[in-house]
Order: structure tokens, then sequence, then C-alpha cells
């Protein structure tokens, strides 16, 4: 597992890791875009699983923002006309070309707790987590915006 503070602490080599060591499934290409003693940013390629790309569904480009108290937050790239289901649009990360808008609702905080991320599960666990919840919003889209692939949390 890489933990939140090796990904803080080492990057470069958490990058390297998570493509080499074939961490998270689907994930074609990872780099540092930004990184401090506070926080670090990855860029990631993300191919969609077997199943969706057969469908033609895109790949992924997504950025993930760690930062020393623990949290993560996760911002795709990509065609800005899409529609989001769970997304907050209010977060803006510049340290991506172009700057990246909006981060996922990956999970509502009140949920029970094998529902949602923390970081003691890992930098790999929460790039699974945002890469599956990216095929859950093409799938929701592909639906004509009626059907969401999983139970959802209760918002507000």
């Amino acid at each position: 597992m890489i933990s939140i503070t090796e990904a803080l602490r080492h990057p470069e080599r958490a990058a390297s890791r998570l493509v080499d060591e074939k961490l998270v499934f689907g994930l074609r290409d990872v780099k540092v875009v930004g990184a401090d003693p506070q926080a670090a940013v990855f860029e990631l390629v993300l191919d969609p699983w077997a199943p969706m790309a057969a469908e033609g569904y895109p790949r992924e480009v997504l950025a993930v923002l760690i930062n020393r108290s623990g949290d993560a937050y996760a911002m795709p790239r990509g065609d800005a006309g899409r529609h989001w289901k769970h997304r907050f649009p209010d977060m803006v990360l510049r340290e991506c070309t172009p700057p990246c808008l909006g981060q996922l609702c990956l999970y509502y905080p009140d949920d029970p707790r094998e529902f949602r991320w923390e970081g003691s599960d890992g930098l790999e666990a929460f790039v699974t987590m945002a890469h599956r919840h990216l095929m859950a919003e093409e799938y929701w889209r592909r639906s004509g915006e009626r059907c969401w692939p999983a139970p959802d949390a209760p918002h507000g």
C-alpha cells in the first residue's frame, strides 16, 4: 500500500509504484504535476474497464490532490460540456494545464466506514474509488441521466 505520508514525502516514487506495480487496474500513466511538503498533485490517465471500453467509454484524465491533513480530492479533466451527477464545481486546481475544475463527490462523509475512503486506506484505494466513480458517471450519462449504477448515498 502507498500511504499518504509516502505519497507526500516521495511523490515521484509513489507515482512510479502505482504504474510499475500495477496497483490500480486500468491505470495507464501517472505524473507528478505539483509537490511541496504540504501537498502533492498527480495527473493520472485511466483506461475504461474492458466491458466499458467495448462500449466506447473514454479514457479519463484525473488530477488527484492529497494534502498533509490526509484529505484527497479527485478532479476529472476532459470535455467541459459533460454533465456530472456527483461533482462539486467549486474547487479549481491550477497545477493542471488547463486547470482542473470541480472535485468528484466520491462518498458522503456520514456514510458508514465501509462506503467511504480514509487516509489509512492508501493512495491506490483512493484512485480505485475515483476510477470506479468515473465509470459510473459515464454510465449515468449514457442512460439518459436516469440511472446511477449503484446505491446512491443521501445528500444534504
